[in-house]
């Protein structure tokens, strides 16, 4: 529905009749008899009355436009794409009324820097904004505070029919919408509501009132939201081992400033290496199952997209205990930091296939049928770039998919990438731009001193066509230059794995698979290092004996993107015991994985915007970025990489916490203490 700018209606035909004159049926006139201008307001009306059953939260996404997404929800026919042209809306208005906005109204700021301010994406709007929008829609709009309970109507005494319902934290704005059941579709809600139907504000009432119990709010005389600077102590042990044996142990402190966003980026770029493939398919199904609210009907019932299995989408952290009940607090993982929103993501990429997404959705027989079907006209229409493909990285049997390549020597495919990555940035207008490596398993590169140990020399390799430079190694390159981690002792670990999709294929070979096997062999090498009493070095040796770790990877077509794994553990345990811990799992593998690179996507987008101070004296701090290998995304990878001084961890509690405290400090928290020493004395 259109409704601003206002329509001015031709009157200079006196009989001329109203409906002949474009008005129509629930329109409203509005008459300035001072100017004798008439315009026509379209599409205020409360929609016909159906039997509804009660009225409920609708969730506005986590960004900047909460508040203009919050408008276009209620007063736009339910719309959340209208964020920049409501922001639009607000500036003209206030332009064209500057005897009414005066810098004393306005916060300070003349009409034209308001209305310069309000129309960028990572500014807020508030009061002023709700005032206006009232006006402008001849609507009461009822903004109600979850803190205090407080409701700000905005069009009051003037009589209007109509009304809508916000709710506002005290950093987020959601709308109350009427509807038949909680699962009903968006499309059905009821958003207006006579100003006198006290029914529907009593009924809004008590869901501010719970989430006020919920403590659902934030408080904003406590939490600083323009403050970008927190303090972190790191708590220390330094060990120092004596020419006798003895070790001494000195605790010790150091502090940092970190220098962390608070607001979410409105306009993030994903470009996946290996787009079309089982991965990359998966993933981008399921953001547009999100972004369009897709349902289908699964054996199991109705399903609906979620983010299962996503670190940051679907994990709490806990921020403490309850004074007065002494349970754990939590929060999600997404709401301590502001990631970028998923469904917010403009994606893209490369690949060697030239199918398009939908028909590489279909081949890769990961999601249910009826779920393809309903994304079909999306991704018909999504394509990827040409891919480099050099068969001398990737198995033989790959061959029969490279139908999309992007030819010329090495220094011509990255020049290429390049271009690329900068026409997909420009053309959707983003911020920045993540590239994701999610193609086929390549063999190990043969490292060579005078190629890949320094850039200058790397660059020269690339220039020379050499052949030791992967294609993965090209589109890294490509991004760097576009600037965009219980007293058992196992003996024996043995992994059988067969599958059926295009990974088990591509790894059927062995040079992939050797590549394989190195990286899921590397798991264990700090639990050895980490332990000399279960892995002492013996007489004679210059390191401690390793468990047998033996890795089977099969392909077997027919169980497709089902993966078997079978897992075997043998500890030795005491007094020469053996335990053996059988384990058979069985999952959809692409399933698993497209959490994780989204997971991947979030958290990399977000450290690169932290800076840190080893100095916390404002005078002398000089702030820098994590190391460019983000070993704290370890959780995520098989064979985390990791800076050459810094120890490599795979126990998956130590690689999580790590995380968690980080966000933890992003917020001003110090690190949790699992000792809670309080719980463990008498009351």
């Amino acid at each position: 529905m259109h409704k601003f700018p206002l329509i001015e209606l031709d009157t200079t035909d006196s009989f001329k009749k109203l409906k002949s004159a474009g008005l129509e049926s629930s329109e409203t006139l509005t008459i300035e008899a001072g100017d004798q201008i008439v315009l026509l307001t379209r599409g205020i009306a409360p929609p016909k009355q159906e039997q509804v059953l009660f009225i409920i939260l609708r969730e506005i996404p986590d960004d900047n436009s909460c508040l203009f997404n919050s408008i276009g929800y209620v007063l736009e026919n339910r719309s959340m794409n209208k964020s920049q042209y409501l922001r639009d809306v607000v500036a003209e208005y206030i332009l064209a009324r500057p005897l009414q906005f005066t810098r004393a109204v306005l916060g300070g700021k003349g009409p034209s820097d308001y209305a310069r301010w309000i129309r960028q994406k990572n500014t807020w709007g508030g009061a002023i904004e709700l005032s206006i929008f009232s006006e402008i829609y001849g609507v009461e709009i009822g903004s109600f505070h979850v803190q205090t309970g407080r409701m700000d109507l905005f069009g009051e005494g003037r009589n209007l029919r109509n009304r809508v319902y916000l709710q506002y934290t005290g950093i987020h704005y959601e709308v109350f919408a009427r509807t038949k059941s909680s699962d009903s579709p968006k499309c059905q809600d009821e958003t207006i509501f006579p100003s006198d139907d006290f029914v529907v504000m009593e009924q809004v009432k008590e869901l501010v009132l719970a989430a006020r119990a919920a403590h659902r709010f934030t408080d904003t005389a406590k939490f600083k939201a323009t403050c970008r600077t927190v303090r972190y102590t790191s708590n220390l042990s330094r060990v120092k081992r004596s020419a006798d044996g003895s070790i001494r142990v000195t605790p010790s402190q150091k502090d940092y400033l970190l220098q962390v966003p608070i607001n979410r980026p409105a306009s993030v770029g994903l470009m996946l290496v290996g787009w079309g493939g089982n991965n990359g398919s998966t993933l981008t199904a399921s953001l547009l199952a999100h972004q369009h609210e897709v349902t289908w009907k699964s054996r199991r019932g109705v399903e609906k997209a979620n983010f299962y299995g996503s670190l940051v989408m679907a994990s709490t952290v806990g921020l403490g205990f309850d004074e007065e009940t002494g349970k754990e607090v939590t929060a999600p993982m997404f709401q301590l930091a502001p990631f970028v929103d998923p469904k917010n993501l403009v994606i893209g990429g490369w690949d060697i296939s030239s199918m398009n997404l939908a028909e590489a959705c279909d081949r890769s027989q990961v999601l249910e049928p009826i779920l393809i079907e309903r994304l079909a006209p999306q991704m018909a229409s999504l394509k990827p770039l040409p891919s480099i493909y050099d068969p001398t990285f990737i198995a033989s049997n790959q061959s029969d998919r490279a139908d999309n390549l992007i030819t010329g020597t090495k220094r011509e495919q990255l020049e290429q990438v390049r271009k690329d990555i900068r026409e997909f940035k420009a053309t959707n207008n983003l911020e920045e731009v993540i590239i994701l490596w999610t193609a086929n398993t390549e063999r190990y590169t043969k490292i060579e001193l005078g190629v890949h140990d320094s850039w200058k020399n790397l660059e020269a390799a690339i220039n020379s066509n050499a052949s030791e430079i992967s294609p993965s190694t090209i589109f890294a390159i490509a991004s760097i230059l576009e600037a965009f981690s219980s007293g058992i002792k196992p003996v024996s670990i043995v992994s059988y794995n067969h599958l059926g999709n295009n990974d088990g294929k591509n790894l059927a070979e062995e040079a992939q698979f050797k590549s394989k096997e190195i990286s899921k062999s590397s798991v264990v090498d700090d639990i050895i290092q980490s332990n000399q009493i279960l892995y002492p070095i013996e007489k004679g040796q210059s390191n401690p004996t390793n468990p047998d770790h033996v890795i089977i990877i099969e392909y077997v077509p027919a169980v497709g993107d089902s993966k078997r794994a079978m897992d075997e553990y043998e500890s030795e345990i005491f007094m020469g015991g053996r335990s053996t811990i059988s384990i058979h799992n069985v999952c959809e593998d692409s399933l698993l994985a497209a959490p994780l690179m989204l997971d991947l996507v979030l958290m990399t987008q977000f450290l690169s915007k932290i800076r840190i101070s080893r100095s916390i004296d404002p005078s002398t701090a000089t702030f820098e970025p994590f190391h460019p290998i983000l070993s704290i995304l370890s959780f995520l990878l098989k064979a985390p990489l990791v800076p050459g001084h810094a120890p490599v961890i795979n126990a998956l509690m130590k690689q999580r916490k790590s995380i968690e405290g980080l966000l933890r400090a992003c917020v001003g928290l110090p690190a949790l203490d699992d000792l809670v020493l309080e719980h463990r004395l008498r009351q």
